[in-house]
């Protein structure tokens, strides 16, 4: 967490850190902010088809796992390190479904989220889907590791005791 929060403290979307982990969690859907409010932009068909997923782009999410939609949003924006307001909650509309332990995410959620969809036809709707997790599979206790070069050869001494012409001026 101190390594994120300094590397977001620059600033600068060009400046960022990578870890080495494997662990993350997908949703098979984006979704997108206007005037405050948050709508599905995109679904994955071949993840949630329309009969067990009867929504479509444009629904607004109204709850993410039990909080406003755009609360979560802006939690999730501020860990991005205050650059630009608006592209900051863009990247966290992103980031909502899709956490990765790589980019410095510490909160890979597992098991179900609870949404709160308002249909198109006005009804508010409580669905339960399964975050796509994968978890981590480099393990942690792993000792380190010499870097493959080859040691470096002691240093040979020699005594000059009693020879002062070999000895270094």
């Amino acid at each position: 967490d101190l390594l994120t929060a300094f590397v977001a403290a620059m600033r600068d979307y060009h400046v960022s850190i990578s870890y080495h982990s494997t662990e993350r969690a997908r949703l098979p859907f984006l979704v997108a902010g206007a005037e405050g409010k948050h709508f599905l932009a995109y679904i994955d068909r071949e993840k949630l088809p329309l009969r067990i997923f009867p929504f479509r782009a444009g629904d607004e999410v109204v709850a993410f796992d039990g909080k406003p939609t755009a609360e979560v949003v802006h939690e999730l924006s501020a860990r991005l390190g205050c650059n630009t307001a608006e592209t900051d909650l863009r990247l966290a509309e992103l980031f909502l479904t899709n956490r990765r332990r790589s980019r410095g995410d510490t909160n890979i959620p597992d098991g179900n989220v609870v949404l709160g969809i308002r249909g198109q036809d006005g009804k508010l709707y409580k669905v339960r889907i399964p975050w796509d997790y994968t978890p981590e599979l480099i393990p942690r206790d792993v000792p380190v590791r010499d870097s493959g070069l080859p040691e470096p050869e002691a240093p040979q001494v020699e005594s000059w005791a009693g020879d002062s012409r070999r000895a270094p001026q």
